[in-house]
């Protein structure tokens, strides 16, 4: 999904297919998490707490707010 990206952050998700009802969005979340300390090691990346909710939540709620 193409997005604009401002002063390094992401502004807007762009939606190519303005007609169609329903689309995807991915949430990339690859690697090891070796540089996340001890909790890398026994996690999957995703599941690692940020804030008191699994890092995979933000990516969820930012999708199910478009």
């Amino acid at each position: 999904m193409p997005a604009e990206i401002h002063g390094g952050k992401v502004s807007k998700l762009v939606r190519r297919d303005r007609d169609r009802g329903e689309w995807q969005g991915v949430i990339l979340a690859a690697g090891s998490a070796s540089r996340m300390g001890f909790l890398g090691g026994i996690l999957p990346k995703t599941m690692i707490p940020v804030g008191g909710k699994p890092l995979l939540w933000y990516g969820l709620k930012t999708l199910g707010s478009l």
